[in-house]
């Protein structure tokens, strides 16, 4: 006599292992981190002309971070001129979209996390020309607390 019984409960053994792993790694979902060194180029400047070719840089350095808030360093090169910005940056809840505000000047760049080493921003340059430059950063490889020497040499 051969019953079906052992490989229906097999079946809905495996099934439940599967939906329990999968609730659990939802609930125990991390935040992102962004402290650390990024860098990256210009993609793209978007003008009223249209799409060229840009090659201007950024480096960020975020030393503090606080749940949604964080704080860091830019340095950027826009047109060959190097401009330094202190920003107070923050995260949506999703933790996807990005905005870093410039405490001086009240500059705003926007922009999204794709992954957890690289994120995509949007400079708004250069009003009068209605200028925006699309930046694509990749996280650099060295500990999150090693501090970008060079940018705090200069400010």
């Amino acid at each position: 006599m051969n019953f079906p019984f052992p490989k229906i409960l097999l079946i809905i053994v495996m099934l439940l292992s599967v939906l329990c792993q999968g609730t659990i790694s939802n609930g125990q979902e991390r935040g992102v981190s962004l402290k650390g060194q990024w860098s990256g180029s210009g993609l793209l400047c978007a003008t009223p002309d249209g799409f060229t070719p840009s090659k201007d840089t950024i480096k960020i350095n975020i030393y503090e971070q606080d749940d949604l808030k964080f704080k860091g360093k830019i340095e950027r090169s826009y047109h060959g001129h190097a401009f330094l910005q202190e920003v107070q940056g923050y995260l949506d809840t999703n933790k996807r979209n990005i905005c870093f505000v410039d405490q001086k000047n009240k500059n705003v760049i926007i922009g999204q996390v794709t992954s957890n080493s690289i994120m995509k921003l949007y400079c708004w340059d250069n009003r009068e020309d209605m200028e925006i430059t699309v930046y694509i950063l990749n996280r650099a490889k060295s500990s999150p607390d090693q501090k970008d020497k060079k940018l705090d040499q200069i400010l």
